[in-house]
């Protein structure tokens, strides 16, 4: 369940975030890539998932600045999106923790990891494009 990066469809032409977004995308399919495997390793998948989680948070403080810098109007919106996937993505995992580690909550985690970014980088971070732009951020 890799995601395949486009940049037509997901690219923002904003080079900073491009580049996050990409990197982030790598660090997800690295864990698509770990499940796929007939070996599991709970404690690689644990490190990982720790990385996609710091990742995450780096990001969205990169682009909460900016919001606040610029003074983008659909900020709070924004903004509450980030707070919910942070919510929910510790929700995943203390139950993978929880639950030993096992492959089918992992795989549980890739899909919303999967689904949540493709949906926020090719529809919520579309929005603050024309901002961006405007404020000559490339």
């Amino acid at each position: 369940m890799a995601i395949r990066w486009d940049q037509k469809t997901m690219g923002l032409e904003i080079e900073l975030i491009d580049h996050q977004h990409q990197r982030l995308i790598q660090i997800i399919n690295h864990l698509a890539e770990l499940l796929e495997t007939t070996e599991f390793s709970s404690d690689e998948i644990s490190l990982l998932l720790g990385n996609i989680a710091d990742y995450s948070y780096y990001h969205f403080q990169t682009e909460e600045h900016y919001f606040d810098t610029l003074g983008y109007s659909g900020s709070a919106g924004h903004k509450a999106e980030h707070r919910y996937y942070i919510e929910q993505y510790k929700a995943f995992l203390k139950n993978y923790k929880r639950n030993g580690g096992d492959r089918q909550m992992a795989e549980d985690i890739l899909k919303f990891l999967s689904d949540w970014w493709v949906s926020h980088i090719c529809i919520s971070d579309k929005q603050y494009v024309p901002l961006f732009r405007e404020h000559e951020i490339k």
